[in-house]
């Protein structure tokens, strides 16, 4: 029996043998199917980590700069860290990126030696500075835009093995960082000689008028100069010329001898001149009752009152027209205030009028500022 079953397999065998074209094409595509699941496997494997890890490097041995930070003369260096979160590794490495730069800055103790230094250059350049001067100096420095270190370059990165965190190195080439930040001072004092050279025959407020911009790029200078002292990591060595300083002065007296006297149009106006005057001197302003004005300052307000449901409700509003010497308009600003009042239509009014007093003020102040900022930049 079992010789019969063994003579029948052989003959079913040697059937699909004789068979060649269905059997070899049947044998062909398994072979092909069997080898592309390989393939896949293989190339899987390397493949699954590739989009997350960007350019960070993953060796066997930490890198010595994540505890030891490398010393060079001429560089400076910062270490950043961060922790990956849900297998993440792109935030995880900006994240490292940002704070390797951060601690590189800190390393340069970017605000005690800015502020240090400022206020040392404050002290020995103002010269016949007021308080008004002093004040206007110090609005338009907080308004320049911070001078950004842009040679900082992040040069390595390195994942962790147990991928939990991140480490980023940045390095900061001072000498050619501090080439570009002197050029730029070279350029800004190109700019300023044309103010150096501007008459001084003309009346305070024309004068005025063409050198004030001229204050927001010495402001800008000093920013600049300051961001050289920390990459030097000393006071730089780069010296005011002497016809900036006088430059500075010549601005400073000029603000200090300007008349501001003020015009009141109507009883309204005239119970506003308390609140405006406020806001004018808050800057340092000096404002004159009398005399010969260089500036004149000359407003009106409006206002109308309604009762609604036992309250008081003052609507006011108001402008400022300013006038030079010449009687020729230079600026104009107006606003609108509100007071309201359960006790009398006298106190909703009176609030109305200090609340519209501030605002002007305010807006004269930012309008001036605004000016400076803009012819500047």
């Amino acid at each position: 029996m079992d010789r019969k079953k063994s003579k029948k397999c052989k003959s079913v065998a040697a059937l699909a043998y004789k068979s060649t074209p269905f059997f070899t094409a049947w044998l062909l595509m398994c072979t092909l199917v069997l080898a592309g699941c390989q393939l896949n496997l293989l190339k899987k494997e390397p493949d699954q980590d590739q989009p997350a890890m960007g350019s960070a490097r993953r060796d066997a041995q930490e890198p010595k700069w994540i505890h030891y930070p490398p010393h060079g003369s001429g560089m400076a260096y910062g270490v950043g860290s961060s922790s990956v979160y849900r297998d993440d590794l792109a935030p995880a490495i900006q994240s490292a990126k940002e704070n390797a730069r951060s601690e590189l800055l800190k390393g340069l103790r970017v605000q005690v030696q800015e502020e240090t230094y400022i206020e040392k250059k404050k002290q020995t350049s103002q010269h016949g500075a007021t308080s008004f001067t002093s004040k206007l100096r110090q609005e338009i420095y907080s308004r320049i835009p911070q001078i950004e270190l842009s040679g900082i370059e992040v040069t390595e990165t390195y994942v962790s093995q147990n991928s939990s965190a991140v480490y980023a190195l940045a390095q900061l080439d001072r000498e050619q960082v501090a080439t570009g930040l002197k050029q730029e001072i070279e350029q800004l004092d190109k700019a300023l000689k044309r103010f150096v050279l501007l008459p001084d025959d003309l009346s305070k407020h024309a004068q005025l008028k063409r050198l004030l911009p001229a204050s927001a790029l010495m402001a800008k200078r000093d920013k600049i100069e300051a961001r050289l002292g920390l990459v030097y990591g000393h006071p730089p060595s780069v010296v005011t010329p002497p016809e900036e300083a006088q430059l500075n002065r010549r601005i400073n007296d000029l603000l200090n001898g300007l008349v501001i006297v003020l015009h009141p149009q109507g009883q309204a106006a005239k119970a506003m001149e308390p609140y405006l005057l406020k806001q004018l001197t808050k800057s340092g302003l000096v404002i004159s009752s009398a005399g010969v004005a260089d500036v004149t300052m000359i407003y009106q307000v409006r206002t109308r009152t309604k009762r609604d449901r036992g309250m008081y409700f003052t609507f006011a509003d108001g402008d400022i027209v300013v006038k030079d010497e010449e009687n020729r308009i230079v600026n104009a600003v107006d606003a609108a205030a509100k007071g309201v009042s359960g006790v009398s239509r006298d106190q909703a009014r009176v609030k109305a009028i200090k609340q519209l007093g501030d605002r002007l003020g305010e807006a004269l102040r930012e309008g001036f500022l605004k000016r400076i900022m803009s012819s500047g930049s």
